[in-house]
């Protein structure tokens, strides 16, 4: 980064299981941009504390244990973010958005300078969400509890356009049946993707949430792509 950029925050976002880890791991091997960009994430910091106490995984720790570590966890993260920002490094975030502490976050990022890039994956359903995480699981992937996905993957629906609003640029994907872009930000510029409809999203339920998204930012418009009208 040149010493005039501005530097960039990325935000891997969506629902447990939505594919945001698998999706920055591609990315990492694939684009130059996050070749040197650090990932803040508190299930990695968990991963590396169960393993000192002995266990392959979170999953086999006591429920007491467990938590303690996502607490510790938890705490690492907000250090490391806070540092980075502080220095003006561009780094990455993944958070399931399902909460309006992340707009704060975003807020503060902004503050310092920095650009908010988003990559939002969802599913068709809180119930595949539930799936996909039993099966990350099954291949020795930390579990989330039914009640705290499904309680999250609401959450997160409901807040989709305001942290859409928030980006300066972002990238909404449905990874229901393989992960296919719906819609890109620039800025201003609203692009609906010709994949959108394959992607299971309806011209209507991209315009319910394109108006939502306006109900945050009234100056956004549609930047060409698929058309909305019915």
């Amino acid at each position: 980064m040149s010493k005039h950029e501005k530097p960039t925050l990325y935000i891997f976002a969506g629902p447990n299981g939505a594919g945001k880890s698998s999706m920055y791991e591609i990315l990492e091997k694939t684009d130059p941009a996050f070749a040197n960009t650090k990932l803040v994430n508190p299930d990695v910091y968990g991963q590396r504390l169960a393993n000192k106490e002995g266990a392959k995984n979170v999953n086999e720790l006591s429920p007491e244990r467990r938590e303690a570590v996502y607490v510790k966890a938890g705490k690492i993260a907000v250090t490391e973010r806070k540092k980075l920002l502080e220095n003006g490094k561009s780094f990455a975030i993944e958070t399931t958005a399902s909460s309006k502490g992340l707009f704060r976050f975003i807020d503060t990022a902004k503050e310092h300078g920095y650009t908010i890039n988003l990559k939002y994956v969802t599913l068709a359903s809180s119930d595949l969400h539930v799936q996909r995480v039993h099966s990350r699981v099954q291949q020795g992937g930390h579990s989330v509890a039914e009640d705290d996905i499904v309680r999250r993957y609401d959450k997160a629906k409901k807040l989709l356009p305001i942290v859409l609003a928030k980006a300066d640029r972002a990238e909404l994907y449905d990874n229901s049946n393989e992960r296919l872009l719906v819609l890109s930000k620039d800025q201003n510029k609203i692009k609906v993707a010709p994949t959108a409809e394959l992607a299971g999203w309806s011209k209507e339920r991209v315009r319910a949430l394109f108006n939502d998204m306006q109900k945050e930012a009234p100056d956004l418009e549609l930047d060409g792509g698929r058309s909305l009208r019915p």
